[in-house]
């Protein structure tokens, strides 16, 4: 009966032995699931990313204008070859590289250069595929390249290149787990087989469960991008999460990122004696109303539905890459550039500008009325983040598609040192892998599809959400759903604080771990003691990570710009 007793007990440990064995195995496959979790959100968002550029590849509908001597032929875009010349109207996307024939127009190529201030193209000037058309007329474009060869069409090269420099990156706690789940099981089983003892070898194996090491790294990270998100700071998992913490290059676009974007009325000068400034804004309005050009949106959005707005539109002439002459009940208005009004005899005087503004004259009848001068102003707390950002990262470089003038003006307003202007995709990119080769960990801030290979050539990118392009935050591991570029300091120090308590936690694990090893060993706990040691460790590990939901990262926005400095009020997100 007694040799049955101890049978049975021996029966009850072995299947004891076995459930927890299956417990690690649960463990280990569901830490392979979790990693291929990761990789598989990694591999949709790429899908993404290729599928918005490749958007910009043909036109709305896909198809295109073939000039022929017969007259133009609507024709698929996949049906061009090199040497075909199309006509390209108003409001249409260019679907091949080429050089200009005939005609001239606006071209918006914030798609290629992420600047908003469109360009005048002519016959003899390289166009490029992927931009719009502002002005009604068009002009013929003699094809060069198409598809995947295209300005366009190398973006999704250099962003599947810059994808295949990042190697996956390994948590520690991943690392970890992959050799201690097996060794775990290894050594309970060496010692049920030397000792033969199976309370030694489920105490051992109790204590030298992985579950709060497993926990180590999973708890904060979770935690962290919860409090991240309520900051409007959306992190794609753990590993952009371990990067921001070791940036020490920030790289920022500049029209978009540190400017808003978007073309805005700066300044108002009025020579008219009979005329006041929002008379002046509301004449100019009138007349451009149906401009597509962004200066001329901007003057109609800062005119609103001001009741001043008079006059009735009775013609409209736009003069590509000039601007227009309307006329109106009360008369003849050019509104444009000292080109234009000096072309139709108007006197224009000299004006003083900013070097980042553009300058619009308005004529009445002939007679100069007044100027408008328009302008990509800087975000509201650039300033702010770049003063929180210099106390964090030793090192700012902006780069832009802009001239040189309105670079530098920005970059000093700023305090950035380091600037490049007139960068093309390819250019920001390859400045992106340079810095990478020398051992730099770099972050790039943007937001257009001109950012998209600098983006994922960078160990962290980081997309601005409002107004920003699909596949450039497709392609960041980190976007500010808040447009606040404050909140990017506040990434910085929440990943550090989260680095911080993953080392605790596993400083924290592997004395407990080893201490009940060793103790299992000599026979001073039993499998209940070390189960209740165990539970402990993970709740230690989960409370300890916990103190990241509340967690309130505290930047320092003192500004040091110059011989200006300044402490503006701490950034709390809404």
């Amino acid at each position: 009966m007694r040799d049955r007793k101890v049978s049975t007990d021996s029966l009850v440990s072995a299947g004891v032995l076995s459930a927890l064995m299956m417990g690690e195995a649960i463990t280990a496959l569901s830490i392979v699931w979790l990693l291929n979790i990761g990789e598989y959100i990694h591999a949709l968002t790429l899908r993404r990313t290729r599928t918005a550029i490749r958007n910009l590849l043909s036109a709305d509908d896909g198809y295109a204008w073939l000039w022929t001597d017969a007259g133009d032929v609507r024709v698929p875009v996949a049906t061009l070859k090199p040497g075909d010349v199309i006509a390209v109207f108003g409001g249409e996307r260019v679907p091949a590289d080429g050089h200009a024939t005939a005609g001239e127009a606006s071209i918006d190529e914030a798609s290629i250069t992420g600047e908003g201030t469109p360009v005048l193209r002519r016959a003899g000037d390289h166009v490029r595929a992927g931009t719009t058309v502002l002005s009604a007329s068009g002009f013929l474009l003699r094809v060069e390249r198409l598809g995947a060869e295209t300005v366009v069409g190398r973006l999704i090269q250099r962003v599947e290149e810059a994808e295949a420099l990042h190697a996956p990156i390994e948590l520690a706690g991943e690392r970890f787990a992959g050799v201690f789940v097996p060794s775990a099981v290894l050594l309970a089983i060496g010692v049920l087989l030397v000792t033969g003892n199976v309370s030694i070898a489920v105490s051992i194996l109790l204590m030298a469960c992985p579950c709060a090491i497993g926990l180590a790294t999973p708890s904060p990270v979770s935690a962290a991008i919860g409090n991240a998100a309520r900051r409007g700071i959306l992190i794609k998992g753990g590993p952009n999460l371990e990067t921001a913490a070791s940036i020490d290059v920030i790289v920022f676009d500049k029209t978009g990122t540190l400017t808003l974007g978007k073309p805005a009325v700066a300044r108002t000068i009025v020579f008219a004696a009979d005329m006041t400034a929002a008379e002046l804004i509301s004449l100019a309005a009138r007349a451009i109303d149906h401009s597509h050009h962004p200066l001329s949106r901007a003057i109609v959005d800062h005119a609103g539905n001001d009741p001043e707005l008079g006059g009735v539109l009775e013609a409209f002439t736009d003069h590509p890459g000039e601007g227009v002459l309307a006329e109106l009940d009360i008369g003849t208005i050019l509104v444009g550039s000292a080109r234009l009004l000096e072309r139709f005899g108007v006197v224009v005087p000299q004006v003083e500008l900013e070097a980042s503004e553009s300058v619009v004259y308005v004529a009445v009848e002939g007679s100069m009325a007044g100027v408008i001068t328009v302008g990509n102003p800087l975000r509201a707390e650039a300033a702010a983040a770049i003063g929180a950002l210099r106390r964090l990262v030793p090192r700012f470089i902006m780069l832009t598609g802009d001239r040189a003038e309105a670079a530098e003006h920005i970059a000093n307003s700023l305090g950035i040192t380091e600037w490049r202007a007139a960068q093309t995709p390819e250019e920001k990119y390859a400045l992106i892998r340079e810095l990478r080769a020398s051992g730099h960990r770099v972050a790039m801030i943007g937001d257009g599809i001109n950012d998209a290979p600098a983006l994922a050539a960078a160990d962290l990118g980081i997309a601005m959400a409002t107004g920003a392009a699909d596949v450039a935050i497709d392609t960041a591991g980190l976007t500010l759903a808040s447009d606040d570029l404050r909140a990017v300091a506040s990434a910085i120090l929440l990943s550090r604080e989260t680095v911080r308590i993953i080392r605790q936690n596993y400083g924290m694990s592997f004395a407990m771990n080893g201490a009940g090893v060793i103790a299992g060993l000599l026979g001073l706990v039993n499998p209940l003691i070390a189960a209740i040691l165990h539970n402990a460790g993970a709740i230690g590990v989960v409370a300890n990570s916990s103190r990241l939901i509340r967690y309130e990262p505290e930047p320092n926005y003192a500004i040091d710009i110059g011989d200006d400095s300044c402490i503006l009020s701490e950034f709390t997100p809404e």
